[in-house]
């Protein structure tokens, strides 16, 4: 997994000192409302050019080499989005996915050098919700990465919506996981 080509008119660069860590206050202000992505991708320059371009977006990332290090920069990051390199030094990226999309709710694309029909296939029909081949192109990379965070937002809000069904005498409220009698009584 070797270079990727970067858009002329991007300002990509790596810059690992500020991934995930803000410094100021209003950085740390900021941070609270960016989308937070970490990006599973065991080639360097191709993760730092990613993560360049996409902090450049204002998105807060997250890098890691290996499964190992995802697993703990998920559980320590809460991303909205992820993307994960299929072919990783320590295993597969579609086992990951699997694995994250059992225990998270956020957005999985896959961004892999394995470009075959049936490994398209097998992503998206595994945990995938977008599969982009290498070399990538960041614009189109970043346009799938908001169009994905845009729809999972509207889906959370709607789940948020409906949260609370009646069933004849009862009230379900599955955010809370609480029955109660339509009365208000437990």
């Amino acid at each position: 997994a070797c270079g990727v080509p970067v858009p002329v008119e991007s300002s990509a660069r790596p810059n690992r000192a500020g991934i995930g860590a803000p410094t100021g206050e209003a950085e740390l202000m900021d941070a609270t409302f960016r989308d937070r992505l970490v990006i599973v991708e065991d080639d360097p320059v191709t993760r730092a050019v990613i993560a360049g371009y996409f902090t450049d977006q204002g998105f807060q990332v997250e890098e890691a080499e290996t499964i190992a290090q995802a697993r703990q920069a998920v559980r320590r990051f809460r991303p909205d989005l992820v993307f994960i390199d299929v072919v990783l030094p320590d295993g597969d990226g579609l086992e990951l996915a699997r694995e994250l999309q059992s225990a998270s709710d956020a957005g999985i694309i896959f961004v892999t050098r394995r470009d075959a029909d049936v490994d398209r296939i097998v992503g998206l029909e595994l945990a995938g919700d977008h599969y982009v081949s290498k070399p990538v192109d960041l614009r189109d990379l970043l346009a799938r990465a908001r169009s994905l965070l845009r729809r999972r937002r509207t889906e959370r809000d709607a789940a948020r919506r409906n949260t609370v069904a009646l069933f004849g005498p009862f009230t379900i409220d599955l955010l809370r996981r609480e029955l109660a009698m339509n009365n208000g009584e437990p």
